[in-house]
């Protein structure tokens, strides 16, 4: 069982793990999920686009604070009531779930 210990910084903060071989539980890149955003940042409407063809069966957005605003369906929302701010949004399809950022101006 090999171990791999990675780094990473951000500002003054840095973390570090130490990553061993396989727990039995399949590990998700997230960087290679095809879930696009745009525009971001958005004005009115928020387009999202989900390159695998999945159906997408719940979008929720919550403020930063954590608090969910809005439970939608479907591949575009109005977002045009929120006042300007970061955003989080949790995307559900069938074959994942994706918290993705996107910024109302």
């Amino acid at each position: 069982m090999q171990s791999k210990i990675l780094m990473y910084y951000c500002h003054k903060f840095s973390a570090t793990y130490v990553k061993t071989g396989s727990v039995g539980i399949n590990e998700h890149d997230f960087s290679a999920n095809s879930i696009k955003l745009y525009p971001n940042p958005v004005f009115n409407t928020l387009y999202i686009e989900d390159g695998n063809a999945d159906i997408i069966s719940e979008i929720k957005i919550y403020s930063i604070q954590g608090n969910l605003i809005i439970n939608a369906k479907g591949n575009q929302i109005d977002v045009s009531s929120l006042p300007r701010g970061t955003y989080l949004i949790k995307i559900t399809n069938e074959t994942s779930k994706v918290v993705k950022k996107f910024i109302k101006e």
